[in-house]
């Protein structure tokens, strides 16, 4: 089942581009689409470049006619005896017609969530089929009796036996005994209206957990099964090992990469045949075992890597060749890695197999940061619901500037949380892989360039220079580096920060719109000219600017000067209302106490009839020609009326569904009437003219 989702995933988003998420935060999103665009499609250097192709000098005008013939695209231009064919094309511009709307990068990142979550799911219930003992023990029999004896040793006493030694030698066995047969997990990518045989490449599936066992009992299947069999062989000799998947997702990019190319066939007629899956050469699934002597991972690939670095022994140093890189690494693309364990917990391995290049260093959050992930406003409605709080993270800065991959990778990080048990104790081997970690990221945050575009988007220093306007150092930072910008003009030092020591700051209006309020007597962190862009704003500023002679300000502030925005409480069930008559409801929290916010449709007529106090709800702002329209989504009123306004809404709303059924009933029988009376009047007609 999970195969088929998969596959439908991978062979089928035209289907889900068709399909608009209605329901999504498109709001929130919006920037995901808009960065989205920067730097995925090279324009040409010009639109009306012209391919010459031949000139034919054609003498007369029959020999123009004939080249006309040829083609359509031949233009003839005649001079004085002399006929010149000119034949070509306008070049056009590279996808040129295909316009790619923000609607389409928002429906392409949730079929990439959507994805992550099917496969996350599907290597969930691998790892739970491993765990089935009669399985371990079927395979444990299987395995020949000299390696048997040496992991029995192992278990007795780990002095006498070179587990390292010993991990190679069986990986060497299952190299020889294991048969690939069938083709393994791949990511396709997208295609548009490309007819292929899904069935060819959807990978292997199975029905039920006997199926399964069968398969992994005949020592043969794709290399992902190989991978999982071999887990499960490392488990029924005792030991600790890992399932670990590297997800081979669809990508939420729009470039040629994450279009569909058919895999290369097999061909089973020529004399050296294609090896399965031979354009893969970085596995899916591989196994961490842990050393019982010196308590750290051994990764291991039984099937894919050369046999040289299959084995890697994570003491000292990082298992970063497992990330497909380089002119081999073909479409295989690493996004996300997750070990699964043996008591049904996972753990996220981004970091540990990508490295802490200066791209990937957003890997080192262990908590979605951004509010809408956290909070009420989550695009995920099943973890909306289970907790409002998200998942237990504590409230944190919301991050304004994140690129689409690092809010993927906060939406993965989210995900990850339903497979980890919270209560489940840190072991010292996970205490020690996270340390080597840390210990390999220090290098990248101490290598500091020499040149001013280098700190530009650098994701871990940052130069005071470069600051944004809503953006100010923490009063506890402290500079970490300088150095001397030879410039003629300006010959200056800069002084270089940590980019975790900057601060985004916001205006009271725009915390207000998140649901937060200024705590009381905090003075701005930093002040910056008012920008208007209503009209209402515009003529407050101009008229400021002409009679006062100074331009409007504002002070910006940070999430930790802000506190949840409570409304005053709603006493002997009177709602109190804003200058404008409304209520401003921009997250659920912004609810007043003892009140509730209902938001069906036309609830506030029926408030209004039965003289119930209400406010008007104000969810939002939409703005058109330079002005905003305030968004209103039902009304606040007493918890205490809440009963007795639904009950009577509830009639109401009955009864305005019988009153528009009886005025469409007297509308379809006017038509029909006006209908018949044409048809009778056809019918005259041709009995009166016609002969």
């Amino acid at each position: 089942m999970i195969g088929v989702v998969i596959a439908w995933l991978s062979l089928s988003p035209s289907m889900a581009k068709r399909k608009r998420g209605e329901d999504a935060d498109e709001g929130f999103i919006a920037s995901v689409a808009e960065r989205e665009s920067e730097g995925e499609e090279d324009g040409d250097d010009s639109d009306e470049s012209i391919d010459w192709e031949d000139v034919d000098l054609a003498v007369g005008s029959e020999g123009a006619k004939e080249k006309e013939k040829e083609g359509e695209d031949q233009k003839s231009v005649a001079v004085g005896d002399v006929n010149v064919t000119l034949k070509g094309k306008v070049a056009k511009k590279r996808n040129e017609g295909v316009k790619i709307t923000k609607r389409d990068r928002i429906v392409r990142f949730f079929v990439h969530l959507v994805h992550v979550q099917s496969l996350l799911y599907h290597g969930f219930l691998r790892n739970i089929w491993l765990d089935d003992r009669n399985l371990q023990l079927a395979l444990k029999k299987q395995l020949p009796k000299p390696l048997r004896k040496e992991f029995k040793k192992l278990r007795s006493s780990t002095d006498k036996v070179n587990f390292l030694d010993l991990l190679e030698r069986t990986m060497l066995y299952f190299r020889q005994r294991f048969k690939i047969i069938s083709t393994a997990l791949r990511r396709l990518g997208y295609t548009e209206g490309t007819n292929i045989d899904s069935e060819k490449y959807i990978g292997e599936s199975f029905a039920s957990f006997k199926e399964y066992k069968a398969q992994l009992l005949r020592f043969s299947g794709s290399r992902d099964l190989g991978a999982q069999l071999f887990t499960c062989l490392m488990r029924a000799m005792g030991l600790e090992a890992r399932l670990v998947f590297s997800l081979p997702v669809l990508g939420h990019e729009f470039n040629k990469n994450e279009m569909y190319v058919a895999p290369p066939r097999d061909n089973q007629d020529s004399e050296l045949k294609r090896r399965i899956d031979s354009d893969l050469m970085f596995p899916t699934f591989w196994t961490e075992v842990l050393n019982p002597k010196t308590n750290t991972y051994i990764v291991v690939d039984p099937l894919v890597l050369p046999a040289d670095k299959a084995v890697v022994s994570c003491d000292d140093t990082l298992p970063t060749d497992f990330e497909p890189k380089g002119r081999y690494a073909g479409r295989q693309k690493m996004r996300y890695v997750v070990g699964y364990e043996a008591d049904k917990n996972a753990k996220n391995l981004t970091p540990k197999y990508m490295g802490f290049g200066e791209s990937n260093l957003f890997f080192l959050k262990k908590e979605p940061k951004t509010e809408a992930l956290r909070g009420s406003n989550s695009l995920d409605p099943t973890l909306r619901e289970a907790d409002p709080g998200g998942l237990g993270a504590s409230p944190q800065k919301p991050s304004h500037r994140l690129k689409p991959k690092e809010l993927a990778y906060e939406f993965f990080l989210k995900y990850m949380q339903l497979y980890i048990d919270p209560s489940k104790p840190v072991t010292s081997a996970s205490e020690h892989e996270d340390e080597l970690i840390r210990r390999f990221q220090t290098p990248v945050a101490k290598s500091y360039p020499s040149t001013l575009s280098a700190y530009k988007g650098h994701p871990t220093l940052v130069l005071s220079s470069q600051l944004h306007k809503d953006q100010v150092l923490k009063p506890t930072a402290q500079p970490v580096h300088s150095f001397q910008v030879a410039s003629k003009a300006r010959p200056r030092t800069e002084t270089v920060y940590l980019r975790e020591d900057v601060v985004t700051c916001r205006s009271e209006p725009a915390w207000l719109k998140e649901g937060r309020a200024i705590k009381k007597d905090e003075k701005p962190l930093k002040t910056e000219k008012f920008n208007p862009t209503t009209k209402r704003n515009k003529r407050k500023f101009q008229g400021v600017l002409k009679w006062e002679d100074r331009e409007l300000e504002q002070g910006l502030y940070s999430y930790d000067q802000t506190e949840p925005f409570r409304h005053p409480p709603i006493v002997d069930g009177f709602v109190p209302t804003n200058e404008h008559g409304t209520m401003e409801c921009f997250t659920p929290e912004m609810v007043p106490e003892n009140g509730v916010h209902l938001r069906q449709s036309g609830i506030a007529s029926v408030a209004k009839k039965l003289s119930i106090s209400y406010a008007p709800a104000v969810t939002g702002f939409s703005f058109q020609s330079s002005m905003a329209k305030p968004t209103i989504e039902g009304i606040v009123v007493a918890q205490q009326n809440k009963d007795l306004l639904l009950d009577a809404w509830k009639t109401y709303h009955t009864q305005q569904l019988q009153t528009q059924a009886q005025k469409a009933s007297q509308r379809a029988l006017k038509k029909w009437a006006s209908y018949l009376a044409k048809l009778r009047l056809l019918k005259r007609l041709k009995q009166q003219y016609t002969d």
